[in-house]
């Protein structure tokens, strides 16, 4: 069976992973409480020798019998759960704590461990079904023999069962409490805010363009809501700008064309006498041009928006570009009583572009200079190095740029002053010429200009291009 969703994924993981990292805890802790409950009975043993101990000092010192002496061994056995067998300088057994082992007497144990006896070391001996604990015993420095603790590891065993017990449960019970914490944790700060910013997306693909998600956690779920935001923003926007592109394009078409039948249609109906057909038909001749620098302008923009206008790099003698732009430029300028001044750095200065698109930034931006250039004003173009950049500025006498049309005016059909030029203008041209600039991997921007006393006198567009070396 598939296991769908995120929550039952997530908690099937974080599960296993909390089980295995338990089981290992478990199997580290159970071996530590092992060592831990095998160092303390291995404490007591030690300490019920010393006791053994000296109770045989005191039975060699005939401070007791031997009957005696069995009674206290076989007393601590029987506290201690175990076996007592005491042993003589010559390694025989002399005195058992139960009984039914009397027939261990007499019976000698291994030499190795005599030897190892001799040496004062402890021996510690873990065997199938018991373990055993022997200590020397010394009389005023002498080796006198040595004591044996045998102890069944069924009573370790089961013990040890008891705190495996205990801990395996604090296991199971830990695993528990902690799928459900994962569950009721992930579901309320991850899993809840997902569904919160899915549900918007659906709502956003259903063309609520405007809905947006409040999800207020300062983690990378509150960082996923404010991107899904500024992504339904700028979602938003397209959307706007798409509908505000196709209103604008249907306006500029419509306008034309109305003009075109209008006119054509009075002339076939007979309703224009003859000797003015030639006048209407310049109109609609004029019209026709004005739909076709928009077409053409509409391809262009839409070829470079998608990266797929061509660009011929070579390199340029920028000085001649303007030189040429400005001799086209002059009637126009002569109409409005306007001057044009050329400031260029030096004689020549070479730069890498595309000669027919760096001919259309000049031209069109010179254009829009005259076009919105103050009655017997002035526009000015210059030219400054900066660095491995060349500068081109292009200024006009104007009463400037309002801060918002600052930032709006290199949008398609966006037009600053409505009333300038609108049957020549498309409002693609500095559309256009920032498209054209961006993909020489430039930059380009606009500015107001103001005098000594703080007052607008004028607007500079700037370029920059890459100087050839």
């Amino acid at each position: 069976m598939r296991c769908r969703g995120l929550v039952p994924k997530l908690i099937l993981t974080l599960s296993v992973t909390i089980c295995i990292t338990f089981f290992i805890v478990g199997i580290i802790l159970s071996s530590l409480f092992r060592e831990e409950y095998y160092q303390e009975r291995l404490k007591t043993l030690s300490g019920e020798a010393e006791v053994i101990e000296q109770v045989v000092n005191s039975f060699m010192n005939s401070e007791t019998t031997l009957g005696e002496l069995d009674k206290s061994i076989s007393f601590i056995g029987d506290s201690l759960k175990a076996d007592i067998y005491l042993i003589d300088s010559y390694g025989y057994i002399y005195s058992v704590s139960n009984e039914k082992y009397d027939y261990l007497k007499r019976t000698k144990i291994d030499d190795n461990d005599m030897k190892t006896l001799k040496e004062n070391i402890p021996i510690e001996q873990k065997k199938k079904n018991e373990f055993i604990y022997s200590k020397p015993i010394f009389y005023k420095g002498v080796f006198t023999g040595a004591v044996s603790i045998v102890t069944p590891l069924s009573a370790l065993s089961d013990s040890l069962v008891r705190i495996n017990q205990i801990v395996w449960m604090c296991v199971a019970i830990a695993i528990i409490f902690s799928g459900l914490a994962i569950y009721f944790i992930s579901k309320k700060i991850i899993i809840k805010p997902l569904k919160v910013i899915n549900n918007a997306a659906k709502k956003i693909a259903n063309g609520e363009i405007g809905n947006r998600v409040n999800v207020s956690y300062d983690d990378e779920v509150g960082e996923l809501a404010e991107s899904f935001n500024i992504m339904a923003t700028s979602i938003e926007e397209a959307e706007l700008n798409r509908r505000e592109f196709i209103s604008n394009v249907s306006h500029e078409l419509r306008s034309p064309m109305t003009s075109i039948k209008g006119f054509i249609t009075a002339i076939l109906d007979g309703v224009i006498p003859k000797d003015k057909e030639e006048y209407y038909l310049v109109i609609v001749n004029d019209e026709i041009s004005r739909l076709t620098r928009l077409i053409n302008d509409l391809l262009d923009l839409s070829a470079m928006q998608a990266g797929k206008l061509e660009f011929n790099i070579s390199e340029l003698e920028l000085n001649r570009i303007i030189e040429t732009t400005v001799l086209k430029m002059n009637q126009k300028a002569a109409s409005k009583n306007i001057k044009i001044e050329v400031l260029l750095e030096s004689e020549k200065l070479y730069v890498y572009g595309d000669n027919d698109r760096l001919i259309q930034v000049v031209t069109n931006l010179v254009d829009n200079a005259i076009k919105y250039c103050d009655e017997n004003g002035e526009v000015k173009i210059s030219t400054k190095t900066k660095g491995s950049k060349i500068i081109v500025s292009i200024f006009n006498t104007s009463k400037g740029i309002d801060e918002y049309d600052l930032t709006h005016i290199w949008d398609r059909f966006y037009k600053v002053d409505k009333a300038i030029s609108n049957k020549t203008s498309t409002g693609l041209g500095l559309s256009i010429v920032r498209n054209i600039i961006l993909q020489l991997e430039e930059d380009i921007w606009a500015e107001n200009v103001k005098d000594k006393n703080g007052e607008i006198k004028g607007v500079r567009f700037n370029f920059t291009l890459t100087k050839v070396k």
